[in-house]
């Protein structure tokens, strides 16, 4: 994930130097690295809700 917020950071830094071309191909980058950390987040909160036992109620049927 370090590294993911790295590339971000560097790729938010390198759109203010860009010209038109390589300023879009550049939004394209932080765009898939976007989703890329979405992924990991939705993952991390899979696995923790995997982890805890959710609530059940406290009688048996």
């Amino acid at each position: 994930m370090q590294l993911c917020e790295q590339r971000l950071n560097e790729a938010h830094r390198d759109l203010e130097t860009l010209d038109e071309k390589h300023f879009r191909a550049k939004q394209g980058a932080i765009a898939e690295i976007r989703f890329m950390l979405g992924l990991e987040e939705t993952a991390k909160a899979v696995l923790n809700r995997s982890r805890t036992p959710s609530s059940t109620p406290g009688y048996e049927m």
